[in-house]
C-alpha cells in the first residue's frame, strides 16, 4: 500500500538465477505474486518496469519430495516440482506508467499466469497514466473491465483463470526459474491438471546477468583507543584505560564463587538456627 515500485531492471544483483527462489524472480518486474493466495495490491504507484509492472503467477516450485508440497500439486522426476496455485488475489486501485518497455509478447502493466481456480484472481481501479482511465496494458485482455476478474466488496469471489500460453512461456523464460530459456515445459505430460507451457516461438528479449566481480572492501582501521571518552567501567577502569578480557575474567569469576559462598553460608546459618529452634 502507498509504495513507489519502479526500475526494477537490472540482472546484475547478487544470487540472481542461482539462488533459487531467492534469484529467481523475473527481470523487470515490479510487482511479483507467486503460488501467492489472498494477498491484496492497493494504492501503489508502478513505473519504469521493463517487463510487466505487476505480475501475478501460480509457482512452479523445486522441491524435494512429496512430503514437502503441502499445500501444492506434486509433479513427480523427472520435473520433480510443487506446483503452488495464485488465487484470491486482488490488485485494486494501482497506478501504472511506463512499463512493459522490454517489448515481449504480454509485456505491459499486468499480467495474470494461473490456470482455473475458485475463487480466482480479480482486478479494478488500477490507472494507466495515474489519475486516468484503467489500464488496458494487461494479458489477459480487459482485466480491468471483464466481469469475471471484478472483485465483489474488495474481495475476489468469481472463478477464473489467466493466460497460460504466452505470459506463462514469457515468464519461465525472464525467470529461468526451471531451465535456461528457451525450453520446453512440458508439466501436462505428468499431471493433466496441469498447463503444457511451449518455449516460446517468437524473439525474446530480456537482460541477463553479466560477469560480476564482487571485491572485498580494503582493510579497516581499528580505533585507536575503544575507552577514549567512555565512563569507567568493568572494561574500562579509568578515562582512555581498556581492560582485556582475560584481564576482567578471573575479577568476575572471583567475585561470583565469593558472593556464592557468603550466601551458602547464610543459608547454613539460618538452618542451623531453625533447628536449635526446635
Amino acid at each position: 500500500m502507498n509504495n513507489n515500485i519502479h526500475d526494477n531492471n537490472n540482472p546484475n544483483v547478487p544470487g540472481n538465477g542461482v539462488s533459487g527462489l531467492a534469484g529467481g524472480g523475473p527481470v523487470g518486474t515490479g510487482l511479483i505474486l507467486a503460488g501467492s493466495t489472498y494477498s491484496t495490491l492497493y494504492h501503489n504507484n508502478v513505473y519504469n518496469n521493463g517487463a510487466w509492472g505487476e505480475l501475478i503467477v501460480d509457482l512452479p516450485d523445486a522441491e524435494t519430495g512429496i512430503a514437502n508440497c503441502q499445500g501444492g500439486i506434486f509433479v513427480p522426476p523427472p520435473v520433480g516440482v510443487c506446483y503452488y496455485q495464485a488465487f484470491g488475489n486482488v490488485s485494486l486501485n494501482n497506478q501504472f506508467q511506463n512499463n512493459g518497455f522490454f517489448g515481449n509478447p504480454s509485456n505491459g502493466d499486468i499480467g495474470l499466469a494461473t490456470i482455473e481456480h475458485n475463487p480466482g484472481n480479480c482486478f479494478a481501479g488500477d490507472q494507466n497514466p495515474p489519475g486516468g482511465a484503467t489500464t488496458t496494458f494487461t494479458d489477459p485482455a480487459l482485466l480491468e473491465s471483464n466481469p469475471a476478474y471484478a472483485p465483489t466488496n474488495g474481495m475476489c469471489t468469481t472463478p477464473n483463470a489467466g493466460d497460460e500460453g504466452p505470459l506463462a512461456a514469457e515468464g519461465l523464460c525472464d525467470s529461468q526459474l526451471l531451465a535456461p530459456c528457451p525450453t520446453l515445459n512440458t508439466l501436462c505430460d505428468y499431471n493433466p491438471n496441469l498447463p503444457c507451457i511451449p518455449a516460446p516461438g517468437f524473439p525474446i528479449n530480456y537482460p541477463r546477468p553479466g560477469t560480476v566481480q564482487l571485491s572485498m572492501p580494503p582493510a579497516q582501521t581499528t580505533m585507536a583507543n575503544p575507552c577514549a571518552g567512555v565512563p569507567t567501567n568493568v572494561w574500562c577502569r579509568s578515562a582512555g584505560t581498556h581492560v582485556s578480557p582475560a584481564a576482567v575474567t578471573p575479577a568476575v569469576a572471583g567475585g561470583v564463587a565469593l558472593g556464592a559462598w557468603v550466601l551458602g553460608g547464610r543459608l547454613r546459618l539460618r538452618l542451623r538456627r531453625r533447628r536449635s529452634a526446635t
